[in-house]
């Protein structure tokens, strides 16, 4: 293609030149010519070519990221939640005291009376007892009467500790009867003034007792409180108590207590002589609350007149339906006191010349309790020795 585009050029030249010299009178001038140019490809042999993928890497590569821990400061309000308004079931009135009156045959009559006071530091309480019988008209004597009257109090203190008291004071008679049996089987005619077969017996009782009011940051309730009574009767009997009593519970995990008690019981008696009785105790246990059973260990360590005597204080308790049937099994055991006050209470037709001691006494229980259609039930078997 070059040396075509050549040999025309020169051509052309030569024919210029000629018309040059032949014609020099004419005006000379510059031609160019363009003519269109087709490119043409030669065939060649085309060039076959196959890719192909590489091939896999299989291998198992463990990579470690360290990620620089950064904190960020987001300011966030809260929402605010409207409450949801509902209609609260009506409170029922309460009231501060209470009184009861009652008469009945034969020549009966009752009355009961109480006062308290509740406000957020203070627990104020007054209570009267009175009821009495009077039957001399069918059986000569035969009568009785009691009085009692208490206060207690108990006051919170901001630095989370409280402290209780109490005063009471009972005047409780009877009159020994009976005889008129008697003088039906002999023939006899005995019959008696009531002053002459009165027994009167008198009671003063004071209390003082310190104790957490709060829950305590760890978990420990304590109680120390001391009790005191003074007893006479009609017959210049005399009897005198002091009670010294020191308690510390500590809770774990909150449902698991582990609980110490210190007591000391003492007395003095006085008729015609004078005797004495004077109990100490440790009261060591731990409870454990599973989640369907409760079990509990503990002992009961007793002393009197430098005598040790060892008590069992266990019990074991198992759901076995929920809220419906639970069974319990235990054993416990200390020294019952026989006092004259103890006496006086279960019969108050006692001898005032009596002899306190000491009952040993060990309890073994077991059975059933729970909830059937909302009424509780316990039932209860047991042997004491």
């Amino acid at each position: 293609m070059t040396k075509i585009r050549i040999a025309l050029l020169m051509l052309i030249m030569a024919s210029f030149s000629g018309a040059l010299q032949a014609q020099k009178d004419l005006p000379s001038g510059q031609v160019d010519v363009v003519k269109n140019f087709e490119a043409r490809l030669l065939e060649t042999e085309k060039i076959g070519l196959k890719p192909g993928l590489p091939q896999l890497d299989t291998a198992t590569r463990r990579q470690k990221y360290d990620v620089i821990p950064k904190t960020l400061a987001v300011e966030y309000l809260p929402p605010k939640i409207r409450p949801l308004g509902m209609r609260s079931e009506a409170v029922a009135q309460g009231y501060n005291g209470y009184a009861r009156l009652g008469a009945g045959f034969p020549g009966s009559f009752f009355g009961e009376g109480s006062y308290n006071i509740a406000k957020k530091n203070l627990d104020f309480g007054l209570n009267l007892l009175h009821h009495s019988a009077n039957n001399t008209r069918n059986t000569e004597n035969q009568r009785f009467s009691d009085n009692n009257f208490g206060i207690n109090g108990t006051y919170y203190f901001d630095q989370g500790f409280a402290v209780g008291a109490n005063l009471g004071y009972s005047r409780n008679s009877v009159y020994y009867y009976g005889y008129n049996d008697l003088n039906e089987e002999t023939g006899t005619d005995f019959s008696f003034e009531p002053d002459e077969v009165k027994q009167r017996f008198s009671t003063f009782n004071a209390g003082v007792s310190i104790f957490n009011g709060v829950r305590t940051q760890g978990d420990l309730n304590y109680h120390a409180g001391v009790k005191f009574y003074n007893l006479n009767d009609n017959y210049a009997a005399r009897e005198t108590g002091f009670e010294l009593d020191l308690n510390a519970t500590k809770w774990f995990s909150e449902k698991h207590p582990l609980n110490i008690g210190l007591k000391t019981d003492l007395t003095a008696y006085r008729d015609t002589g004078k005797q004495s009785l004077n109990n100490f105790f440790l009261q060591p246990n731990f409870t454990f609350h599973g989640e369907r059973f409760r079990a509990k260990i503990g002992v009961n360590i007793a002393n009197s007149n430098d005598k040790f005597s060892f008590f069992p204080d266990v019990e074991v308790s198992a759901n076995i339906i929920e809220g419906v049937v639970g069974a319990f099994i235990g054993a416990e055991g200390s020294l019952q006191k026989n006092d004259f006050r103890s006496l006086s209470e279960y019969n108050p037709f006692v001898s005032s010349r009596v002899n306190i001691q000491n009952t040993s006494y060990i309890h073994y229980y077991g059975g059933v309790k729970g909830n059937i259609s909302g009424v509780d039930y316990n039932a209860q078997v047991g042997y004491k020795q």
